[in-house]
């Protein structure tokens, strides 16, 4: 979804709740948990379309960008980059939903070097 979020603006095509979920090839109910879960870290906004009120488009945030340019960075550089397992995702969500905060950020780290 953020890849996603990254690259379209910049071929000049915006992204709805529902094609950011298309867009990431994830059913509407997963993509519109992730994006509820992204918005809640602040890695995604929302804002209405100008024509139509019932829609609404989806951006990154300037948190967002900057995460999304350090990975890419990253894997531009190969230098390399932790990324979660399904099970630290899980934890991730099930931590957000008991009150406690994870950014995405968080969970994607470098390797410390020796």
């Amino acid at each position: 979804m953020l890849l996603a979020l990254y690259c379209f603006p910049a071929r000049g095509e915006f992204l709805t709740v529902t094609s950011l979920s298309y867009a990431a090839d994830v059913p509407l109910a997963t993509g519109i948990r992730w994006q509820k879960e992204l918005w809640k870290q602040r890695m995604i906004e929302r804002g209405p379309d100008g024509i139509d009120a019932r829609k609404k488009f989806i951006r990154l945030t300037a948190a967002g960008k900057a995460m999304m340019n350090r990975i890419l960075i990253r894997l531009f550089h190969f230098e390399p980059v932790t990324l979660p397992d399904r099970r630290s995702i899980a934890n991730s969500l099930a931590g957000s939903a008991s009150g406690a905060a994870h950014s995405p950020a968080s969970i994607v780290s470098t390797p410390a070097r020796g």
